[in-house]
């Protein structure tokens, strides 16, 4: 464990309060550095997700809160990556972040506007945006409830500007940002293999800051799934070029279903509705006609159905990947609380390779993995609200040792996921945080914990945890206590 050299005065310690909104199934994290009467404040994502009841003014009630808190200044915005769920708040109450001071403003390098593997990332995603849209445009009633899953996961993208279909509702919020901070920004890099990097020091005094990832690599980016053995292969980009052949409308057509103005194939490979129903064999076949066997499943009239399924949970998959993931280490204790977004198995796993130098107590320097941090770990924030891929295990919770110390928090709303059968949290991984913790595990839904939560607690442990702890109908505070 490193910690600083310097001694403070007694009582003039390093205050850390952590407040989770309660807005919904979304995220947004307001956490407090406070020493003696100076505080300053740190923002990670404000956002819900769009099927949310009261969605606007659910955010705006938060938005008004962090202003009242923060008496109108953040000294550091932490927007994680593009999903609706983070970031929808920006755009909700723009108006009272008008009145907002942002000091500096943190995003992934998957953002930076000049970075090549950025460009690439973001082009392939605004093209498979724009397919998975036009299909759902095209969607045949028949599957209409398959139409909805679907739905569901483009929608944590937000909806398509108005005026430009390919800028999503998340970018809109980006650019907001960006404008609004102007200058003060910085794009974020995991160390590269190989090299040591620095952490990030003097933002907050006492406070130092690891960025984790999204890793510097397409391949690690585009591996959400943690079993052994995922295939690396698929192209998102082909399948959405695949997926717009198919729906995107052409400007001429002889066909005789020309009035869709969506024809896949070119017209030498093409039989049209009305020529099939005239043939005797697609009569007989294929199910045109009623005197005859019925086959309508040898059609491939809607065979494009399931490119669309599967490029809009790459797109959420590969995007959740992009999170920007940061463990804060409090330099005086070595405490240290992770923050990974949405983060999945290839930014997980690629965090083995990150080092850092760092001074010791004695000014002397030496170099920490990501291991050792892990490993001091008092508070979590649980990624992708608790998913069964975005926590790993053994290269990832079962490195938080601290048991006698650790909290987690999952931004959940149960009410929410289980109308739309999403496994949120994950019933294995819910088990294994409510060991590591003890019971110290906090859901966002919950207006208070259950009676025998915190059972695995001697009477001074559940003294010290519920005294740090406040939940009211808006947030859930925890302050960090020695």
């Amino acid at each position: 464990m490193i910690k600083s050299k310097h001694t403070r005065k007694a009582g003039n310690k390093l205050e850390v309060r952590v407040r989770m909104y309660r807005q919904g199934l979304g995220d947004c994290f307001l956490i407090r550095f406070k020493r003696g009467s100076h505080q300053s404040f740190m923002l990670i994502d404000c956002g819900v997700f769009v099927g949310t009841e009261d969605q606007t003014n659910r955010m705006r009630s938060v938005t008004q809160d962090i202003k009242c808190e923060t008496g109108g200044q953040i000294d550091l915005l932490v927007a994680t990556h593009q999903h609706w769920d983070h970031l929808s708040g920006f755009l909700q109450a723009q108006d009272v972040w008008d009145d907002i001071e942002i000091a500096r403003l943190w995003l992934a390098w998957t953002e930076k506007p000049d970075d090549g593997l950025a460009r690439k990332l973001r082009g392939e995603q605004e093209l498979g945006l724009q397919a998975a849209r036009l299909a759902l445009d095209r969607f045949p009633k028949s599957v209409s409830a398959y139409r909805d899953g679907i739905a569901g996961v483009i929608d944590f993208f937000g909806q398509a500007d108005a005026t430009d279909k390919k800028v999503s509702g998340t970018q809109a919020a980006i650019e907001y940002l960006r404008q609004r901070a102007g200058e003060r920004i910085c794009y974020l890099y995991p160390p590269l293999p190989d090299k040591v990097a620095e952490p990030i020091e003097g933002v907050f005094d006492g406070v130092r800051f690891y960025v984790l990832g999204p890793p510097y690599d397409e391949q690690k980016i585009k591996r959400s799934d943690p079993r052994k053995g995922e295939a690396y292969g698929f192209s998102r980009a082909a399948l959405a070029e695949g997926l717009l052949a198919t729906v995107r409308p052409t400007s001429t057509s002889d066909d005789a279903d020309s009035q869709t103005g969506y024809v896949p194939f070119d017209p030498y490979y093409r039989v049209s509705v009305s020529e099939a129903k005239g043939d005797p064999f697609f009569k007989q076949h294929y199910g045109f006609n009623k005197s005859h066997s019925q086959q309508p499943w040898r059609r491939i009239d809607d065979v494009w159905i399931s490119m669309t399924g599967g490029l809009a949970l790459t797109l959420d998959s590969d995007t959740n990947n992009t999170s920007l993931a940061l463990a804060i280490e409090l330099v005086e204790s070595g405490d240290v609380l992770l923050f990974p977004g949405d983060a999945q198995a290839g930014n997980w796993a690629s965090w083995d390779s990150c080092r850092w130098s760092v001074c010791d107590g004695n000014d002397a320097k030496c170099i920490i993995n990501v291991e050792q941090l892990l490993n001091r770990v008092v508070f979590y924030k649980v990624g992708h609200h608790g998913s069964h891929n975005a926590t790993l295990q053994g290269r990832g919770l079962e490195l938080m040792t601290n048991k006698e110390k650790m909290v987690a928090f999952i931004p959940v709303d149960r009410e929410v996921v289980n109308e739309r059968k999403w496994k949120m949290p994950f019933p294995p991984l819910e088990t294994a945080l409510l060991d590591k913790t003890m019971g110290r595990l906090l859901l966002g839904h919950e207006d208070e914990l259950p009676p025998d939560r915190l059972k695995g607690l001697s009477p001074r442990q559940r003294a010290k945890f519920n005294n740090a702890c406040e939940i009211t109908e808006l947030f859930v505070d925890y302050t960090l206590m020695d």
